[in-house]
């Protein structure tokens, strides 16, 4: 059972202690009035934290930006009756600087809206020393460099075209056993139990809007390579993946792209920029570009 936010509060202290990190008692907020003319670039920029005003003075425009909780290290803390979409903005708005944000585990539908949120969640265990209080939290991801690729853009080297037709690619098929052998190759250093647990619930759930997903090569009827992830409208987020023989991962990849752009998915999203993926055609694009497209295609 996931502990309960009654828990978490009453051990927050001690829980930041484990990080190295104090609890901030007053939340950062900013609060800023301007009065008359305004740089138009600057309003521009800050219409997705701020409202005007309809009953102050004509002119006034009122900024205000969605409280962000900071640890004195920097890592913000987002809290489970926060507003996802509206953190995000917070944090494209000031620029944060840090990949990861901290959270509490507070359940599936938590970290459902982190997700369509656009962060990739991942998860850390805490060393409780055996005392009551949660033994995970989570640390929602939003990627300073994103990689996406656009499915116009996919690039499949001669090298590897000759073994597309060697495999069968079929999606959620084994989606157990794909995410246990991912966690049983890489670890549980950010996959931990109770987030396994989430995704394996996620993919069968009916009644929330994120899905997780799992995409598998078969070769000979055989699970050579695989790849869990989170569907959100039309965007997957890919999270995790693996395989078992030379060229079956590249495979695996190209194969998913093509049947996503095929149902009509407007881009694969990657996380991380890494070489391999580049090489497959993707683009590395800033937080606040992510962030448009992917509010775009969650609808």
């Amino acid at each position: 059972m996931l502990p309960r936010i009654a828990i978490y509060r009453r051990n927050q202290d001690k829980i930041l202690d484990m990080f190295g990190l104090a609890q901030v008692s007053t939340p950062i907020t900013m609060i800023s009035e301007f009065i008359g003319l305004v740089n138009q670039h600057f309003i521009g920029r800050a219409t997705a934290i701020c409202h005007q005003s309809t009953n102050g003075p004509k002119g006034r425009i009122f900024l205000i930006m969605y409280p962000l909780r900071y640890l004195p290290s920097g890592f913000i803390i987002i809290d489970p009756e926060d507003d996802c979409d509206r953190v995000v903005d917070a944090m494209l708005a000031a620029d944060y600087s840090e990949e990861f944000c901290l959270a509490l585990f507070a359940g599936e539908d938590f970290i459902c809206r982190l997700m369509e949120a656009g962060f990739l969640v991942m998860s850390v265990e805490l060393e409780n020393d055996g005392e009551e209080g949660p033994s995970h939290i989570l640390l929602p991801k939003l990627h300073p460099v994103r990689s996406v690729l656009f499915f116009p853009e996919l690039h499949i080297k001669k090298s590897v075209r000759r073994f597309l037709s060697r495999y069968e690619l079929r999606v959620n098929t084994d989606f157990d056993i794909i995410l246990d052998k991912c966690v049983q190759i890489h670890g549980a250093d950010w996959l931990t139990p109770p987030l396994v647990g989430t995704l394996k619930s996620l993919q069968n759930r009916q009644d929330i809007r994120t899905r997780s997903v799992s995409f598998g090569v078969y070769r000979e009827g055989e699970l050579k390579a695989g790849e869990i992830g989170v569907v959100m409208g039309r965007v997957y987020t890919s999270y995790t993946g693996y395989f078992e023989e030379d060229n079956a991962g590249t495979v695996q990849m190209i194969l998913m792209a093509q049947w996503l752009d095929e149902i009509g998915f407007e881009f694969l999203d990657l996380g991380m920029s890494l070489d391999y993926k580049t090489a497959l055609g993707a683009q590395n694009i800033t937080p606040r570009r992510f962030v448009e497209l992917f509010r775009a295609a969650r609808l």
